[in-house]
């Protein structure tokens, strides 16, 4: 009994002292809403979604680098995003594939959506393994606002 005490009483006392020793908060909010180029796998980051884009865009060669789909965090389009987009915006049809990515961990995005919504004209397909393997959306979508049986599962996916 005093040993469990001891031991309890030991563990008090260290993480009192963990707390005097943890940083001061940053004055500064984290960036939390990130913008990727799907062939470069280039990432930058920002405070706001809008700024996210904004300094991806002005990275790339081109001038036609768009928003394809936009990832989020939690439901209903909300907490940290990435949005990931490439030259130019899809085609009208989903008979072709108009950009990929195959393993979203690439930037730190696997198995962690739980809703997005696509942009410039294009719709997405996920699927829950790297590579389009496993299981997959039945068809393309242009949005989801609460991915129910895919919260936290896509890996990888294609927009078309």
């Amino acid at each position: 009994m005093s040993r469990t005490i001891v031991t309890t009483a030991g563990a008090g006392i260290a993480a009192l002292g963990l707390l005097a020793l943890a940083p001061a908060a940053s004055a500064t909010a984290p960036a939390q809403h990130c913008a990727a180029d799907i062939a470069s796998k280039r990432m930058v980051c920002a405070a706001s979604q809008d700024e996210a884009v904004a300094r991806m865009a002005a990275t790339q060669k081109s001038a036609k680098w768009v928003a394809h789909v936009i990832l989020y965090d939690g439901t209903g389009y909300s907490g940290a995003s990435l949005t990931l987009g490439g030259d130019g915006s899809c085609t009208a049809t989903t008979s072709d594939v108009d950009s990929q990515a195959v393993d979203l961990g690439a930037w730190g995005w696997s198995n962690r959506a739980s809703s997005f919504v696509t942009r410039n004209r294009c719709d997405m397909k996920g699927w829950d393994g790297t590579n389009f393997t496993g299981a997959h959306f039945a068809k393309y979508q242009d949005h989801d606002i609460k991915l129910t049986a895919w919260n936290n599962r896509i890996s990888s996916y294609k927009v078309s």
